[in-house]
Order: C-alpha cells, then structure tokens, then sequence
C-alpha cells in the first residue's frame, strides 16, 4: 500500500513523477533511464530474469528488486530513494 500522500500516476499523466517504477521485463531499461534522467527509478522482476536485471543495473536504475519485495514494501522502498520536501 502507498503512503497517504503518494499518488498512483500512469504513463499517460501530464506531469513528471517523483519516481519511476518499470517492470524491467517489458521495458527497454535504457529508453526508460533516458526518459527520466532525473528520477529515481525502481526496476522489477521475476529473480529468473537475469539478462533483465544486467540491462537495468547498465542503465543506472537506483533500486533493482523482485517483484514480491515491491509488493511487500513498497513504502520503505519508495521513501529510500524520495528525499523529503523542505
């Protein structure tokens, strides 16, 4: 579950997201480093995905987990790499 004041947003949203979270299995992780230069970026897979998982560390993805971790924690996952707003 999200924290009360993050916000769902899909890739059709107008505005730039605070994070980046791609399932690294349907995505070319470096069109998606490209995309979001300056955000955060959470990529997920299945642990058998092993080329996926070398091309999103390659493209300089912050976080690289499995797909039960995001489903599990995705509040401590998110507010590691979200910087508080000052």
């Amino acid at each position: 579950m999200l924290c009360p004041d993050h916000v769902f947003v899909t890739s059709e949203t107008v505005e730039l997201p605070d994070i980046v979270i791609v399932d690294i299995g349907r995505v070319d992780p470096d069109d998606v480093a490209d995309l979001y230069p300056d955000m955060p970026i959470i990529g997920f897979t299945s642990h058998v995905a092993s080329e996926a998982l070398h091309r999103a560390r390659a493209a300089g993805f912050d976080e690289i987990v499995e797909k039960a971790l995001l489903v599990e924690q995705p509040g401590e996952l998110i507010r590691g790499l979200l910087t508080p707003l000052e």
